[in-house]
């Protein structure tokens, strides 16, 4: 198999930090053995030269663990848009809003490795925030009474459109002074606004009370990525259930008449825009001795010819 990019970078840093150990094992070696050695002529130059190289040696350990942390932030940045294009997908998958609120949370929780996370949608009614889902780490729906937020932050990105990241609340001058973010003990929070055409649909905010330091910016960018194809998701979820509601009705309806229409005992025959016959009910297909289907669809002249009765004079008098 194919080592990624990042993956070779690693091994060549790994097998660099292991060079660099070693040099610094073996100029040590150097110092004890100048140390215990009688060759005082030489002490001074071998000293000077000792001390050059590990002064050196500090410098490219410095310079190695930043490029590690570099690449171990790179390493990050790709899984993370690996995942989110393998989320985007699973939560694009399904037009059912439940399966697709679910999704949505559990994704987040694990992009962003928090401890739990709270879905807030607008009422398209009142045009409030209300709570439509708590979820934790283990994947589970929380009771919303344990479920303790800092409102002041999920009130400002529902007003800025603007993400907001904080790797401790307790010590951020923005929010170290809200009542929430003390009472709650709050730490870690990472909340980013639902937009659909530069409107706030909702808000999703997730946060770790225990530890500090566990988002970024990155992660802030990252969840408002994902936080944009969750509201793409969430609305055409919200649409689809719509129309199912409003083709549920529409078929309870048609039923409905249906069953009228077939109970009447006369004979109910209705004509189209187009003169022809849309619908026969069962009284009239006995009195007239013709199944619908010999009768729907059938031109009012047809009829006529067909069942040798005056339709077209008779609609003519009504209309």
């Amino acid at each position: 198999m194919n080592e990624s990019p990042i993956t070779q970078i690693k091994n060549n840093l790994n097998q660099l930090r292991q060079l660099i150990d070693n040099l610094g094992t073996t100029v040590n070696n150097q110092q004890q053995t100048l140390i215990t050695s009688r060759a005082e002529l030489f002490k001074p130059a071998v000293q000077q030269s000792s001390d050059e190289v590990g002064r050196l040696l500090i410098h490219v350990r410095r310079t190695l663990e930043d490029l590690e942390r570099r690449v171990k932030a790179q390493e990050k940045e790709q899984e993370q848009l690996k995942a989110l294009q393998d989320i985007s997908a699973a939560v694009n998958s399904s037009l059912n809003l439940d399966e697709v609120l679910i999704e949505v949370m559990d994704s987040i929780i694990a992009l962003t490795k928090a401890e739990r996370s709270i879905l807030l949608l607008r009422n398209e009614e009142t045009d409030e925030l209300e709570n439509t889902l708590y979820r934790n780490i283990d994947r589970e729906t929380v009771d919303k009474q344990s479920f303790q937020i800092s409102r002041s932050i999920v009130q400002s990105v529902a007003e800025t459109g603007e993400p907001i990241a904080t790797m401790n609340a307790q010590s951020d001058p923005r929010f170290a002074a809200q009542e929430s973010i003390i009472s709650y003990n709050l730490r870690s929070i990472l909340c980013a606004p639902l937009k659909i055409k530069g409107k706030v649909i909702g808000v999703i905010y997730t946060d770790n009370r225990v530890a500090a330091g566990i988002f970024n910016d990155t992660d802030r960018d990252m969840l408002s990525a994902f936080a944009n194809q969750a509201a793409v998701a969430i609305e055409n979820a919200r649409l689809f259930q719509q129309i199912q509601s409003q083709l549920d009705e529409i078929t309870e309806m048609r039923d409905l008449m249906n069953n009228v229409f077939e109970s009447i005992a006369s004979g109910v025959i209705t004509i189209n825009e187009k003169d022809r016959i849309a619908l026969v009910n069962r009284a009239a297909s006995d009195i007239l001795s013709a199944t619908p289907d010999e009768i729907i669809q059938q031109s009012l002249n047809e009829a006529e010819e067909m069942l040798q009765l005056p339709f077209d004079s008779l609609v003519g008098d009504v209309k």
